[in-house]
């Protein structure tokens, strides 16, 4: 019950500092219009809602996600150079994270392996609770898909998907960084700490490898891949290169392989 409580605690810290970054943030970005500045503050704002966080004992990870989710209107509504440049910066530090956090991963098993005692004890009493957990987190989707569009107002605002596009986004339900950090944020005198951080590890090795690797097949047998046809490419090209001339500085869009024009 104590460790329960003290979950909830430290869940519900981290919501209300990431609510409150989140919206300072989503407050900044839709008013400043320097590039370099708004960049700089989408790249310390995770650290603003983090470090805080942490100081007070709460979610740290749970705060920088929250508050992240928070500023993306701003974000979105912020000059199409802030956009380029910060995805282009964002996308170079998401590189390096995803790197750094598989290395923890390597680092961390043998003394999470060690804290857990007699492990083969230990697995033979967990595996079948794993497996539930899997696909649990297979099911769910098709209640929380399903289950809303039996409002009528939403149902018309956003029709009933089919079951093979609902089982495809259940399937591609990876866990990875988030899952890491959100266990690896937890204080070294947790409760069950080495549980849940070798819980994380499993799982996250048997949704990138197990479904990770096999959804293209999955896709292919759902026939949800989108074949392209030959000719139906839309392209434009510079007229000077077809064979008849054109004016200067015109442009013709057509059907790839046909030399229609518009």
């Amino acid at each position: 019950m104590q460790a329960s409580a003290s979950f909830v605690l430290v869940l519900l810290g981290g919501i209300a500092i990431g609510l409150a970054v989140g919206l300072a943030g989503q407050w900044l970005l839709a008013r400043i219009r320097d590039t370099a500045i708004a960049v700089m503050i989408t790249l310390l704002a995770p650290y603003a809602a983090y470090l805080p966080a942490e100081t007070v004992g709460v979610s740290g990870v749970l705060a920088a996600v929250v508050g992240g989710l928070l500023a993306q209107p701003g974000a979105a509504r912020s000059s199409s150079d802030v956009r380029v440049v910060a995805t282009a910066a964002w996308q170079m530090v998401l590189f390096l994270l995803n790197g750094l956090v598989f290395m923890l991963i390597g680092l961390q098993l043998p003394s999470v392996v060690r804290g857990l005692g007699d492990f083969d004890a230990f697995w033979g009493i967990r595996r079948p609770s794993f497996s539930r957990s899997w696909w649990r987190a297979l099911v769910w989707v098709f209640p929380a898909s399903y289950l809303p569009r039996l409002i009528p107002a939403v149902r018309r605002a956003d029709p009933s998907p089919p079951w093979r596009a609902v089982l495809m986004v259940g399937w591609s339900g990876l866990r990875g960084v988030v899952t890491l950090a959100a266990a690896l944020a937890l204080p070294l005198d947790f409760p069950e700490r080495s549980f849940i951080l070798f819980v994380a590890f499993a799982v996250i090795l048997a949704t990138l490898v197990g479904q990770g690797l096999t959804l293209p097949l999955v896709i292919k047998k759902l026939g949800l891949a989108i074949r392209g046809r030959r000719g139906a490419t839309t392209r434009c090209t510079p007229a000077v290169s077809r064979p008849r001339p054109r004016s200067r500085g015109s442009r013709s869009c057509g059907r790839s392989g046909r030399g229609t024009s518009s």
